[in-house]
């Protein structure tokens, strides 16, 4: 289980907790991708948020700042800004810009018809910038040689290890 939201009815009151435990167990894109992985925290922070204008409160407050510089890797300061945004375009052009060119090289080339889509209508985009995507389920990634070049394994959260290979080290048959 990656993440929690528990709703209690208590006997004068109504409250909501969140958990984010680590990235997403479900969603590879949410797992490779820091910019999917944002969409995916959004995404929960947005229903949860719907579930405390419901109820009498949250019980742990700064849940999502914590969960967006652990899970998310991204820099306190970095998390207090998006967390203050209200509309997509506005955290989809700051996501955008503070994740690197290797982050947004990752996310134009990812085929969402075999990977999830965290951030609405960016899959419209990775079509024009990736007119030729990956033609069957399970192919590798077509990544560029200077993307997303870690050796041989990469630490994501919560303990849980994933393999991955840059481009380069696939042709070398690693």
């Amino acid at each position: 289980m990656s993440y929690r939201i528990s709703v209690s009815h208590l006997e004068k009151e109504t409250v909501v907790s969140v958990e984010i435990f680590s990235a997403s167990e479900e969603s590879r894109s949410a797992r490779i991708s820091q910019f999917q992985c944002i969409g995916w925290l959004l995404g929960i922070f947005d229903y949860a948020q719907r579930l405390v204008d419901g109820s009498d409160g949250l019980l742990n407050t700064g849940y999502d700042q914590e969960a967006l510089e652990r899970v998310a890797r991204l820099l306190p300061d970095q998390a207090s800004r998006l967390l203050a945004l209200t509309t997509l375009k506005d955290r989809f052009e700051y996501v955008w810009d503070v994740i690197g060119e290797s982050e947004r090289e990752l996310a134009r080339v990812m085929d969402f018809r075999y990977y999830d889509n965290f951030w609405p209508d960016f899959d419209s985009y990775s079509i024009l910038w990736n007119p030729t995507p990956t033609p069957y389920p399970g192919q590798n990634l077509p990544l560029p040689d200077a993307l997303y070049h870690i050796e041989n394994q990469a630490q994501i959260t919560g303990g849980s290890t994933v393999s991955i290979l840059s481009a380069a080290d696939e042709r070398r048959g690693l």
